[in-house]
């Protein structure tokens, strides 16, 4: 999952992405810096509520945005700089989406984590 994820953090002002499901857990997190609370420990299901029919959303806040896709199990987010290439991010997300799903139908989430 980390390797899907590359592409995306490499970005210009990109600080990190998450996978949440549809009930509002997160699956997965990957930031290039340390966030100053745990994501994990939020409780989502508001934010995945408020988008349930919405294919993109781009929130932007006093000093930070976040871009959310929609997936058939979640939402795939970016969490990001105000000034970040929002036209790269929504293309490095349209192409994330569909790659974490197909990882996630081959076997879980828990496939994701192994090591080789």
């Amino acid at each position: 999952m980390k390797d899907l994820f590359a592409e995306v953090l490499g970005i210009d002002s990109v600080l990190g992405g998450l996978v949440v499901s549809n009930e509002g857990k997160v699956l997965f997190s990957q930031f290039n810096q340390a966030p100053e609370g745990d994501p994990a420990a939020l409780d989502w299901q508001d934010f995945v509520t408020a988008l349930d029919q919405s294919l993109e959303a781009d929130l932007v806040f006093e000093n930070r945005r976040l871009f959310a896709r929609r997936m058939a199990t979640g939402y795939v987010i970016i969490v990001a700089g105000l000034y970040a290439p929002i036209s790269s991010i929504r293309l490095c997300a349209s192409a994330l989406a569909p790659a974490v799903e197909k990882q996630t139908q081959k076997g879980g989430f828990l496939k994701l984590f192994r090591r080789n």
